[in-house]
Order: structure tokens, then C-alpha cells, then sequence
């Protein structure tokens, strides 16, 4: 399967979106801030899937129009005002030969992983599948396909047995993830708690069948409550099976899932890892479990014709591990998969071609990056700014930007315009800082000598009124003379004389924060290497101590903020 492009329109914050996949090759990074849309875009999806497999389970109460490619087939959905329109090879069909086809027309299942607490993704539109799945195996004696598949951190325990299932002689990229990622050597036995009394509320269908050959009995009633076996005892076991994983996992699911009629309540591993430590899956590091969910999804779970859904997979994860995510993907690249997330570190893994920015307007909707204002900004940063930060600055809705030079400057200014906003309710900016002065002029002259599109946006550079502030300020060539510039660029010194951010507080509040580094850092080294060391600690102090400051600490920083509303205000 492969998305082309959706277009969703009244969906929460969707009020009209359109994301064009076409470049994406099987992978699209979702990126932007905490709240910006990136799981409505996922919920929305769940949503329009889940009325294509069921309709009477649901359907969505919004307008899409849907273009994806499967099994050498076009395929076109639109939903408007209730009521669908399906093509196929440029060809409408009526509903009912759309359905009758579905195996042919829908993806074999849409997968999504969310590995957060907020069930809303669950409880609204995998839930209701589930529900359904499980009322029906319980009564069939034939185990029908799950269509949304929700998998979690509930799931883990499935996942590493599905794992071992494989036969690593055959599959050693599993049998490498295995001891590389995980650095397990060997599993050295599972236990399987059994809920007899719940048997006999099911039919005799192939998880009872499965159940009855991991214990090596012929009738039901003969399962003992726990049984120990090794993975070779297993693989044994169910070699009727024939190493069909993708079937293993479908029964482990039934059996494992059911909140209130598991059959299988509890599966414990004692792992050896290649240490010699006996570890149990719990011990698992947050990013060892989270690379074990994306590795079975993308082995067993999923095939090419899966829908793939990653919700900040990498949330919890130490930096250094976040591209070892990447680094799973990267191993199937015929799987369909969309990943939201606001970390810096995934998202300067990929190329920009895969990633979606978002970011909001004015009145809270979803936008999409411009991807031509995208690629200037990354070109003219160079370097500067990372994706996700080059991403921050292109979806700000506010009127104006403000680049400072560090970041200090950028903490003690949003902490001063805190304290004195009551007195500025008409001054709405965004502060990005630019890692030295230096680099703000180069920033700037490639806003102004590109297409680069501004809208309304004014774009304020603050420098320091020191010498390299001021040589950085004449440079930019967008020095403010009280005229309104029509590129919306402006260049400003501090208002007072030979000024860092840090000379608008009280003195004895920089000598208090100097102090402070001081005692907490000890000389050693060079006197010139100490020195600048000392005079960046000491910035950061004040940064830190100045959200304690009283509001009359604040009362310079009123010249600045006068500055900036009078070029707000042209």
C-alpha cells in the first residue's frame, strides 16, 4: 500500500488539510509541538478506516477525500455530507462492489502503536473493533481477521514470544535484534498462567487448539493452570503451525487480550542476557521495549499492504537510542507507515522529503508547512537550526518573531515579558534564539533576498549594543530608522549603551548569579578557557534565578518591549 494524498475538513483542529504522501516513500514524519494536531491526523485516519472495514461499527462524521495505491489498484474515497463516493482505476463503483472487493481495495489492516497513557485513540475507534473481534471468537470455531489492530506496552509480552517463534537459523536479522538491540542470549523459560474456568465459555476454535498443543493435551479440561516450557518445547509443541508467526500472534492476541475473558492471564519470561544477567522482560529500558513493539509490528504484525501508525514512539527515550528506531524502519521498506513527533533528534534522522511540518493559524486550526518556505529556511539557517526547530519557526501563528542571540537572552526575555505582558496586551511574538550574533545577519539576508513568504509577519533581530552587536546589526541592512520596512525585517540594538541582556536586571542580581557559578565551579584549566566558561554559567544562573525576581527587578526590560510594540505597531 501506498498513501498518495487526504484531505480532511472538519475534524477537530482539521477545519481543512490536505497532505500530499506522494514523495514520502512509505515513511512520513509528522512533525510539530505538543498539541498541534499530530494525533488528530492519526485519529482521523483510524476513523476513515474504520468505516471503510464496518461501517455499522462506525463511520466518520467528517468530510475526506482519500487517494492511496494497493495490490496495482488507484484508489479514490471521498466522504462528503454522509455519503461516499468510491473509484477505483479512475473508474466509480457502486459501494456494495467496493466492499465485495475489500481484500483487494483496503489495506489487510491498519496498525496503530501508541505508547502513551491518554486511551482516546483506543477507546474511540479501536476499542469498538475489538469488542467485535473478541465477541467473535469467542462463538466461531473460525478466527476471523482483525481489521484495526491497537498495540501497546500490553503487548510486549506477545511481542518477544512472536519473536522467539521465528526460526533464527532462517530469520538472522530477528535473531541479530534480538542479541544486538535487546542483547538478550537466550530465553531460558516461559511461564503461561492459564484461566481454566473461562474454556468452556469459548468454542472449540484454533486458540483452544493452540492452548491444548502448548500443554500437550487432547481435552480442554486437562490444561493445568500454569505450565512452564522452554522456547524449543514451544516451537515443538506448535510445529503443526509450520512457522506461520502472523497466525502465532492472531491467537496469542485472542487468548491474551480479552480484558475480562483472557485465557491466557499472565506470560513471564526469565531472560539471559548476553551478559550473563537474568533479567525479566519489566527490566527492559524504555527504548528496548519500544524497539521491540516496532520491530514485531513491522515483522509479523504488518505486511506491504498494512497502514502503520507510530503516536511519538520515541517519548521517554534517551536521545542516543532515538535513531535506532530509524534504524529498524529503515530494515522494511515496503511497509506504509506515518510517525508523529516533536523530538529534534528523530526528526533530523530523516530526510526532509519525509517529514510534514504543522503548526496552527491564528484561530487554532491545523496548517501545513509551506514545503517551499521550508526548504529556503533550511537553506538559509544552515545548519542553525535543527529540523525540528526550523519547523517551530515556520509554524509560528504570532505577529511577530523575535531572534535574539542566545539562549539566555531568549529565557530572561519570555521570563521579563511574563512578568510586564499586562502592560503590552497588544505585543504577541514568538523568541527563537540564532547560537551568536554573527549568525543573524546571514539569517536575515536570505529572508530578504529569497521568495521567502512573510505574510503579515514582522521579524525583529535583537542585538546586544556592544561592538560585535552593533557591526552584526549594520550588516543585516534592515536596521530600523522608524520606517516600515516592506520585506518586514527589522534590526535593533538594545536601548541602552554598551548593553547585554543581562545589564537590564539590577547589578547586584548578575553578582549574585556570578557568585553563585563561581562557588559551584571551581578554577582549573586555562585562566582564559575558566573565564568565558564561568561568564556562560554565570548567564545561565540568571536565567534560572530571574524567574524568582520580583516584577520591579523587571522595570528595564519596559525599554525593549517599548521598542517592540512601537515596530508592531507601523
Amino acid at each position: 500500500m501506498k498513501l498518495k494524498k487526504l484531505q480532511i475538513q472538519g475534524y477537530k483542529n482539521l477545519e481543512d488539510i490536505t497532505i500530499d504522501f506522494s514523495n514520502n516513500n512509505g515513511t512520513t514524519l509528522l512533525v510539530g509541538n505538543n498539541g498541534c494536531g499530530k494525533s488528530n491526523i492519526l485519529e482521523a485516519i483510524s476513523s476513515i478506516f474504520g468505516g471503510l472495514y464496518k461501517d455499522r461499527i462506525h463511520k466518520p462524521h467528517f468530510d475526506y477525500h482519500l487517494e492511496y495505491r494497493i495490490n496495482n489498484h488507484d484508489v479514490d474515497i471521498t466522504l462528503h455530507s454522509g455519503k461516499y463516493v468510491f473509484s477505483t482505476d479512475n473508474h466509480v463503483v457502486p459501494k456494495t462492489e467496493f466492499t465485495r472487493n475489500a481484500s483487494i481495495y483496503l489495506p489487510t489492516n491498519i496498525i496503530s502503536c501508541y505508547s502513551g497513557e491518554s486511551s482516546r485513540l483506543w477507546g474511540f475507534y479501536y476499542y469498538p473493533y475489538y469488542k467485535d473481534y473478541i465477541k467473535s471468537i469467542k462463538t466461531s470455531t473460525v478466527i476471523p481477521q482483525l481489521p484495526l489492530i491497537y498495540i501497546n506496552k500490553f503487548s510486549l509480552e506477545i511481542a518477544l514470544l512472536t519473536l522467539f517463534f521465528y526460526d533464527f537459523s532462517v530469520y538472522s536479522d530477528i535473531a541479530s535484534f534480538c542479541s544486538d538491540v535487546l542483547n538478550i542470549r537466550k530465553i531460558n523459560k516461559i511461564l503461561f498462567h492459564f484461566e481454566s474456568l473461562k474454556f468452556k465459555e469459548w468454542k472449540d476454535n484454533s486458540i483452544l487448539q493452540m492452548i491444548k498443543a502448548l500443554c500437550q493435551v487432547d481435552d480442554i479440561a486437562d490444561v493445568p493452570n500454569d505450565t512452564e516450557l522452554t522456547v524449543e518445547e514451544i516451537k515443538n509443541n506448535l510445529n503443526y503451525l509450520e512457522a506461520n508467526q502472523r497466525q502465532f500472534f492472531y491467537y496469542l492476541y485472542g487468548a491474551t487480550m480479552p480484558k475480562d475473558d483472557k485465557l491466557i492471564s499472565e506470560i513471564k519470561f526469565e531472560i539471559e542476557l548476553n551478559n550473563g544477567t537474568v533479567i525479566t522482560i519489566d527490566d527492559f529500558s524504555e527504548g528496548e521495549k519500544k524497539n521491540l513493539l516496532i520491530q514485531f509490528i513491522l515483522e509479523t504484525v504488518a505486511d506491504e499492504n498494512s497502514l502503520i501508525l507510530f503516536d511519538e514512539p520515541d517519548s521517554h527515550i534517551h536521545v542516543s537510542r532515538k535513531v535506532e528506531l530509524k534504524n529498524t524502519l529503515d530494515k522494511y521498506p515496503n511497509r506504509e507507515n506515518i510517525w508523529t513527533t516533536h523530538s529534534p533528534s528523530l526528526a533530523s534522522a530523516f530526510g526532509d522529503n519525509h517529514i510534514i511540518g504543522l503548526g496552527d493559524d491564528t484561530k487554532g486550526s491545523v496548517k501545513i508547512i509551506d514545503k517551499e518556505n521550508a526548504d529556503l529556511i533550511s537553506y538559509i539557517t544552515n545548519g542553525m537550526w535543527d529540523i525540528h526547530q526550523q519547523n517551530v519557526f515556520l509554524s509560528s501563528n504570532k505577529p511577530v518573531t523575535l531572534l535574539v542571540e542566545g539562549l539566555t537572552d531568549k529565557l530572561i526575555l519570555a521570563q521579563a515579558f511574563k512578568v510586564l505582558k499586562d502592560d503590552y496586551k497588544s505585543l504577541k511574538f514568538d523568541v527563537f534564539h540564532c547560537g551568536g550574533a554573527d549568525n543573524i545577519p546571514h539569517l536575515l539576508t536570505g529572508l530578504r533576498t529569497t521568495d521567502f513568504k512573510l505574510g503579515n509577519k514582522k521579524i525583529i533581530a535583537l542585538f546586544d549594543s556592544d561592538t560585535e552587536g552593533l557591526d552584526c546589526c549594520n550588516r543585516s541592512q534592515v536596521k530600523y530608522s522608524k520606517a516600515k520596512n516592506k520585506k518586514g525585517l527589522y534590526a535593533i540594538v538594545l536601548p541602552k549603551k554598551n548593553a547585554t541582556i543581562e545589564s537590564f536586571f539590577p547589578t547586584q542580581k548578575f553578582n549574585d548569579a556570578y557568585t553563585e557559578a563561581l562557588s559551584e565551579n571551581p578554577f582549573n584549566g586555562s585562566v582564559t578557557d575558566f573565564s568565558k566558561n564561568l561568564m556562560t554559567k554565570s548567564k545561565i544562573k540568571l536565567s534560572e534565578n530571574c524567574k524568582n525576581f520580583a516584577a520591579q527587578d523587571f522595570d528595564e526590560f519596559r525599554s525593549i518591549f517599548d521598542l517592540l510594540e512601537e515596530i508592531n505597531n507601523l
